[in-house]
């Protein structure tokens, strides 16, 4: 961190924190963990572009201070996914699912792609408290086919697995399979091999396990 504000004090000396946007963005990032020090140097900052909206947002985020960037997320006025991502990001690693979707039901439909649905129903799936019903409702019933990822499927049979509903993981696993026919975009990596086997152990469904062992083999 002295090294970091001995480089702080070199750009101001030189110009570069006045004239390249970049630099501030970087230095709010270097005291993310010193609040007010972050927020002086975005106060100071000449340009404040959507990068370092973002930067400062998420910088109040991680430390613990969501309400906080909230106050600053609504006086943006260019908003673009990363930083609409940020602040969901936010309320759901407070568990917030309530503040979640009243901000993504604010979020333009052009900007929700595949990251802000994931940002979602990985809240759902995180969240404490049984939230499956929400996280399936969410994925089956509102979620896109298109913006379905290998992450959404790992994030809902993740969320059976952990509330020990076996049956669903492979029942769920199976519409993952018929859906990667045609979107290769889904198609089961590692983690979701080892999900199933976790389950099919569990379940003691043999014949289950024999064919995922063949699949991973293939």
């Amino acid at each position: 961190m002295r090294e970091g504000e001995q480089v702080h004090c070199f750009t101001v000396k030189t110009g570069w924190f006045q004239t390249n946007h970049f630099v501030g963005t970087l230095l709010i990032d270097l005291y993310s963990l010193r609040i007010g020090d972050a927020y002086k140097v975005f106060e100071e900052m000449q340009v404040r572009n959507v990068v370092a909206w973002t930067a400062i947002i998420r910088a109040y985020i991680s430390v613990g201070d969501v309400e906080s960037a909230r106050q600053l997320f609504d006086q943006t006025t260019d908003r673009d996914v990363v930083l609409w991502n940020t602040m969901m990001l936010g309320y759901t690693e407070q568990g917030d699912m309530v503040a979640t979707r009243k901000l993504f039901a604010q979020m333009p439909c052009c900007d929700r792609d595949a990251m802000a649905w994931n940002t979602v129903l990985l809240g759902y799936a995180n969240a404490d408290g049984n939230l499956v019903e929400e996280c399936e409702r969410f994925f089956f019933e509102e979620m896109p086919a298109d913006k379905k990822t290998v992450f959404s499927w790992n994030g809902l049979i993740g969320v059976y697995s952990r509330h020990g509903r076996f049956s669903c993981v492979l029942s769920a696993f199976h519409q993952m399979l018929l859906h990667a026919s045609s979107n290769r975009v889904v198609d089961p990596g590692e983690a979701t091999l080892s999900i199933i086997l976790s389950a099919c152990s569990k379940l003691g469904a043999l014949g289950w396990g024999r064919g995922i062992h063949s699949y991973a083999a293939k």
